[in-house]
């Protein structure tokens, strides 16, 4: 009983000291300690901070402060969304997400009627606040570099989608499109469509008119609306290159890029209505393009861009270091050997003319020969003017071309296949020409075995 008291009276004291020193050290000591250890069931998560938890905005002073800073916005911006990475004003967006949340439960009566006189919004459209969110980041860009020209900054090359987004608000525009609301937001930090060299409406009053008379629909007739809108500038793009397939970021209508890639991705994920699909077959759509078939379209329409911008085309060979311009100067030079080789499609030609290629060949009689005779078919066949010859000679090529693209499919399956290297005794059972090394080791051993076998001695059989 004695020693059992005594061991007892000791583990108690350790276990006081310890309390403390645990006591004495800090608090953040003494988490790590126990965070190291491993525990039985899931790891521990430290909980995040928030705001909401550090800062009580309903407090009149912090209210009133964030509710003035709120009106200022909304004059500004000439809206009530506050995205929750404002970088502008950072205590705006949490003064913002705290009386959204905590609308409810911690906000008095007198603040709640403030708020609802001021339209603020308790649930955030989620387009609104992805728009507000690239208002925000336009903002920030012309007050820092004082232009528009995003496309060639060298810091906005990894926000793909905010330059793209960029560059579709002049065609949504010009389609009436883009809501007037969301024009003046526009113009309110420097980006005025009306006086842009880069849209077509000058008038505002029938521009108000057209947009508004859309937003008035109701949703599906507006869908309806607008796949027929973006259905007839496909049809354009048609007519002048004599191909469906628009590259996503082509340089003059990143809209109806986009707009083509959408399709697509309906009809892979299987929920395209059908009538659109329908529609779009109307027009031969090209619902799959091959890698390699969507690198020449994306080629020739950089060298269409360096065309417009520089009036000459790009220079074949090119001398420089850019690696994009000298891809682009490669797809020319290959252009101008299908071309003598009489291998360009109707396609291709109006892409190639559209580059600046007759510049290229000005001094190669025998290339323009050939130039004018097939565009004078591809114009025929857009027109649905050709003789049976001409057309005869179109699918020729059409088929070579088809036959090619199938061998080529055919040999990378049978490259991705995996190659088993079977024993001797299995050699048989491989058909002839799947593995020529294979082959090889067949017929070697064949001749070994030949040469092993008993020759016949008349002798020995008398």
């Amino acid at each position: 009983m004695y020693v059992c008291g005594r061991v007892v009276s000791v583990l108690c004291r350790q276990f006081t000291f310890g309390l403390q020193d645990q006591l004495h050290q800090p608090a953040s000591s003494v988490i790590i300690r126990y965070a190291s250890k491993k525990p039985k069931g899931k790891p521990l998560q430290p909980r995040k901070p928030t705001f909401v938890a550090q800062i009580n905005f309903a407090l009149p002073e912090l209210f009133e402060s964030g509710f003035k800073r709120f009106e200022d916005y909304k004059k500004k911006y000439l809206s009530v969304v506050i995205p929750t990475e404002f970088a502008q004003d950072p205590e705006l967006a949490k003064w913002s997400q705290f009386c959204r949340k905590r609308f409810s439960t911690s906000l008095s009566n007198w603040q709640r009627e403030l708020l609802m006189r001021a339209d603020f919004p308790l649930q955030i459209d989620q387009d609104e606040l992805i728009w507000m969110e690239n208002i925000h980041q336009l903002n920030s860009f012309i007050a820092t570099h004082g232009h528009l020209d995003l496309a060639s900054h060298p810091s906005l090359r990894t926000k793909k989608s905010f330059v793209t987004w960029f560059q579709m608000l002049p065609k949504l525009f010009d389609l009436f499109l883009l809501p007037i609301k969301r024009v003046d937001q526009l113009a309110q930090i420097g980006f005025d469509l009306f006086a842009s060299s880069l849209t077509h409406h000058t008038n505002r009053e029938n521009y108000v008119i057209q947009s508004e008379a859309l937003c008035k629909l109701n949703p599906e007739q507006r869908e309806v609306k607008q796949f027929e809108i973006m259905l007839a500038q496909l049809h354009k793009w048609i007519d002048t290159y004599r191909t469906s397939h628009v590259p996503r970021s082509v340089f003059d209508n990143t809209l109806l890029g986009e707009f083509v890639a959408h399709m697509r991705h309906l009809k892979k994920v299987k929920k395209i209505p059908k009538w659109q699909q329908d529609r779009l077959d109307e027009l031969n759509f090209m619902w799959k393009v091959p890698k390699s078939v969507e690198n020449v379209y994306m080629n020739a329409h950089l060298a269409r861009k360096y065309f417009v911008e520089h009036g000459e085309p790009v220079p074949v060979p090119y001398l420089h270091t850019d690696p994009e311009l000298i891809r682009v100067s490669a797809h020319m030079a290959r252009q101008i050997e299908l071309l003598k080789k009489g291998k360009l499609g109707p396609a291709k030609l109006k892409l190639f003319q559209a580059g600046g290629g007759l510049i290229l060949i000005q001094n190669d009689r025998k290339a323009l020969k050939l130039w004018r005779e097939a565009i004078t078919v591809s114009d025929k066949i857009g027109k649905k003017t050709a003789t049976a010859d001409e057309m005869k000679q179109l699918q020729v090529f059409a088929k070579i071309a088809k036959q090619k693209h199938e061998l080529q499919q055919e040999a990378k399956e049978e490259r991705k296949k995996p190659v088993l290297i079977p024993m001797k005794s299995s050699l048989a059972r491989v058909p002839r020409g799947e593995n020529p090394n294979l082959q090889q080791r067949k017929i070697k051993i064949q001749v070994k075995n030949v040469k092993k076998q008993p020759q016949h001695n008349p002798k020995a059989t008398i």
